[in-house]
């Protein structure tokens, strides 16, 4: 009977366990805190909406860091550029949007580079491409800096004269996630303790 009542106690805990990781796989973002620059610049140049600790009592905090919005409304964005032209949007997934903000859909020549830092990441960051450019043209350029760290170059795109064009996405891609090293030892433990309940019965 104790053999058995361990056995059920270890089920529930490795399931528990495996649904915890199974989250963190498909919601890598979830819980992170993300810092932006724009063409080299943070403060100033990077208002990040942070619907955590300061939407409600202001609609751009003053840094260019933010926490990701915890209820994933594609509606919500996690920062503006200073000059007014782009929102940038990510999901837990790690689905990531840009939309142009301006009425004809041009934007002035000069660079168009931006950078993400996020920490808190449950795994690295191994990937970033494109997902849709259903409504603009040229080729932008995505890059993975470092395992928790982005950039994002749009200097070549071309908005088509649409008015708040969100038609640019790009994915992230990440390692796979890592079972923490407690889990393992749980599980260990566990089957340790199973032997041992045998063994002694069969004395």
């Amino acid at each position: 009977m104790k053999t058995k009542k361990i056995f059920r106690a270890l089920f529930t805990l490795t399931c528990l366990l495996q649904a915890g990781q199974a989250f963190a796989g498909t919601n890598p973002l979830a819980n992170t805190t993300i810092t932006a620059t724009y063409n080299g610049v943070g403060d100033g140049a990077m208002f990040g909406l942070d619907y955590v600790n300061s939407l409600l009592s202001s609609p751009l905090s003053v840094t260019n860091v933010t926490q990701i919005d915890p209820t994933d409304n594609p509606v919500n964005v996690e920062f503006t550029t200073g000059d007014s032209f782009f929102d940038i949007g990510f999901s837990k997934s790690g689905l990531v949007t840009f939309e142009n903000l301006t009425i004809d859909g041009s934007v002035p020549g000069g660079p168009v580079l931006m950078t993400f830092d996020f920490s808190g990441l449950s795994q690295n960051i191994t990937g970033f491409s494109v997902a849709n450019t259903s409504t603009i043209s040229g080729a932008p350029i995505f890059s993975v800096i470092n395992g928790h760290s982005i950039s994002a170059d749009l200097t070549n795109v071309t908005w088509n004269g649409i008015a708040f064009n969100s038609g640019l996405t790009a994915q992230l891609a990440f390692a796979s996630p890592v079972p923490e090293p407690t889990t393992s030892a749980m599980l260990l433990a566990g089957l340790a303790v199973l032997g041992l309940s045998r063994r002694n019965q069969r004395k």
